[in-house]
């Protein structure tokens, strides 16, 4: 029985390390395209996209915009299943550039948003700030309210 058991782990480390190894490698096929920045650059689309299935049955979505002169999370909503995404919202903080959103719904149906918050530019009078900001959604991520600074 051991045997079995030490075997079928082996083959499951196989088959991860095959599955990690062809990822690597599609990932390094695919270089990344260079791209202008102009008053508006989409990346893809948006990055560090990021979703949550809400008790109303519907999906909601952050996504990082990268528009001049900062990055801003963007709130997209799904009503069917995730096949099509809205934007909803937007939150942007003066100065600064926001990234890696993430969200999260309370028992009480409202919604809790958070991401990396980085000063735009670093000067050496600024120096580096960096803090991660919440905010709160009460209407399904249509507006939102600062919250708190964790």
């Amino acid at each position: 029985m051991p045997n079995l058991v030490c075997f079928r782990i082996t083959v499951l480390l196989i088959i991860y390390c095959f599955t990690c190894f062809v990822g690597l490698r599609s990932s390094l096929a695919m270089a990344p395209t260079p791209f202008d920045w102009g008053e508006k650059t989409d990346v893809a689309a948006g990055g560090w996209g990021r979703m949550i299935h809400v008790k109303a049955g519907d999906w909601i979505c952050v996504s990082t915009l990268y528009p001049k002169p900062h990055s801003i999370l963007q709130l997209l909503i799904s009503t069917d299943g995730a096949q099509t995404w809205k934007p909803i919202s937007q939150v942007a903080e003066p100065g600064r550039n926001l990234d890696n959103g993430d969200l999260i719904q309370l028992h009480d149906g409202s919604l809790l948003l958070t991401g990396r918050s980085v000063v735009a530019h670093k000067t050496e009078a600024s120096g580096l700030s960096y803090h991660l900001p919440v905010y709160q959604s009460k209407d399904l991520g249509k507006t939102w309210k600062f919250l708190s600074q964790i």
